[in-house]
């Protein structure tokens, strides 16, 4: 991903199906990770939070959104996508970071919900607010990828990025 002109932070906002196998897999659609796209995978730069505290209570920031479907456990996967992702993303604590997430994944999600089908779910995208900023149908995991930057100050929005 190449971040758009006049922004140093981009990244995608990943939704999971739950139509996918394995860890993919789950009854219904749910956030998976807003994801700095740092090299090899893109051009943004990787800018750590002033505050990088996560304790075990950033993890029930899940309640206001559909995390995945995570067999092992929601602490785990929050722990994962803090250590992984978050701690470039620019926006802390950690439970700030969730909430930044789940804001731009929950509507998303829930529109998603209303379809059964992989194809039904692409479809409803192409004619969504959405459309302009997919980045990329994971079609192997059956996940959508979104396009979206840092504003600064910690708070992202949807963009448009090239790849």
């Amino acid at each position: 991903m190449n971040c758009p002109t006049n922004y140093s932070l981009c990244g995608t906002l990943t939704i999971e199906s739950g139509l996918g196998k394995n860890h993919y897999h789950g009854v219904q659609p749910g956030v998976h990770g807003l994801w700095p796209e740092v090299k090899p995978y893109g051009t943004s730069e990787c800018v750590t939070p002033l505050n990088t505290t996560f304790n075990i209570n950033d993890s029930n920031s899940g309640l206001m959104c559909n995390y995945v479907n995570e067999t092992r456990d929601n602490f785990w996967f929050a722990e994962h996508e803090w250590t992984k992702h978050g701690l470039c993303s620019g926006t802390g604590p950690a439970l700030n970071y969730f909430i930044m997430m789940c804001t731009l994944g929950h509507p998303i999600v829930q529109m998603l919900a209303m379809s059964n089908t992989w194809l039904q779910m692409k479809e409803s995208i192409a004619f969504s607010d959405w459309k302009d900023y997919i980045y990329k149908f994971d079609n192997k995991n059956k996940q959508f990828l979104f396009s979206v930057c840092s504003i600064g100050n910690g708070i992202w929005d949807f963009c448009t990025a090239s790849s």
